[in-house]
């Protein structure tokens, strides 16, 4: 049998187990792991959906969950404390990720959560014309982060790999929402990696000076060329551009610069990831991990293959071979009782461990 042939069979096999293994209700699992989730409070419209929405995915997955919004903007976040949730003020200095620094330490001063969620209040805005990602959040999914150690969230990437501050910058995972093991997190260290020197050392001044990007700094010509085209739109090398890329003038100068600041605190967060052997994963890897036991022996395997093999392990989570080890756990949870029951889930008002205050629901 040629490879095309036992693909083809290896495929449809997966397509009939999934058939009749069904759903398996698997979203609705909770965990029994505290849980920090931080949320960068900007536009206050998106900002208040984004935490409501949050807020009560949180009450049915994470009942020791703890939400905080940080108010990067500084105005016109009333509703927060008028709705119940716990705000604190934010750190601009190097936009969301400084924000959500700020979030971190005011969390760690009491209490370690074993698991973080970090999101801003666009996350639901990209995920209109993309895959939502809120859905992939179950308990399941929280305890298999925890597991592997991994930092989960959308990955992105450039068609090659480049270089910046001494990193390689190939795929990383996107920022607007990220899943991290708390320990994980203590490991990297301050989410800002290009403050306010480290820019000054990437961008020129101002446009009199020459182009956005220095050719002499810490970023390889094929960064400066990806950057470049995905803010102005200059260049033929990406599929596609930044929903609001511009010309560099002076009057886009300093929105352009900030806006570097920050895919470079993105990308670089991932690299020092890899860099310290943290596993970088697709937030759909990790899902599929939670969907087995974790005494099961193939969860054991599965996460002990993340943990070894970061790279290799999301193909094969998201491959073949973990669609049908998925669709079989469902068939045989299925024809099996439970055997112990589903966590309660918190009351609707006045849950302190969800950041609500005086009773009052939303």
């Amino acid at each position: 049998m040629s490879r095309s042939a036992t693909r083809r069979l290896a495929t449809w096999t997966a397509e009939w187990l999934e058939r009749a293994a069904g759903d398996a209700g698997d979203r609705s699992r909770c965990t029994r792991h505290p849980v920090g989730a931080v949320l960068l409070a900007w536009d206050p419209a998106p900002a208040r959906r984004a935490a409501r929405e949050l807020a009560s995915h949180l009450g049915s997955v994470a009942p020791r969950a703890r939400l905080v919004l940080v108010d990067n903007r500084g105005t016109g976040m009333d509703w927060a404390g008028e709705e119940g949730f716990e705000l604190v003020s934010g750190d601009n200095s190097a936009r969301e990720f400084s924000g959500l620094q700020r979030g971190i330490d005011h969390v760690l001063a009491s209490g370690i959560p074993s698991c973080w969620i970090l999101a801003n209040d666009r996350y639901d805005r990209y995920q209109s014309y993309r895959q939502s990602l809120l859905p992939l959040v179950d308990g399941g999914t929280l305890n298999a982060v925890v597991a592997t150690g991994a930092l989960a969230g959308r990955i992105n990437g450039y068609p090659t790999p480049s270089r910046a501050f001494g990193f390689t910058i190939d795929s990383w995972a996107c920022s607007n929402f990220l899943v991290v093991a708390g320990r994980s997190l203590a490991r990297l260290g301050d989410l800002v990696t290009v403050g306010t020197t480290e820019l000054a050392s990437v961008v020129n001044h101002s446009v009199a000076e020459g182009p956005l990007l220095q050719a002499d700094g810490p970023l390889d010509d094929a960064l400066i060329g990806y950057l470049t085209e995905w803010l102005t739109g200059a260049g033929t090398a990406l599929t596609d551009h930044w929903y609001r890329h511009r010309p560099a003038t002076a009057d886009s100068w300093d929105d352009l610069c900030g806006k570097v600041q920050s895919i470079l605190n993105e990308q670089l967060l991932s690299a020092k990831a890899r860099r310290a052997g943290i596993p970088v994963l697709p937030l759909s890897s990790a899902y599929t991990l939670g969907r087995f036991e974790p005494t099961s022996l193939s969860y054991r395997l599965l996460a002990a293959s993340v943990r070894a093999l970061p790279r290799r392990s999301p193909r094969l989570l998201g491959g073949l071979a973990g669609r049908n080890l998925v669709a079989m756990r469902r068939w045989r949870q299925r024809h099996q009782p439970p055997t112990a029951p589903a966590l309660e889930r918190p009351s609707v008002g006045g849950d302190a461990s969800l950041g609500l205050r005086d009773g009052k629901s939303r």
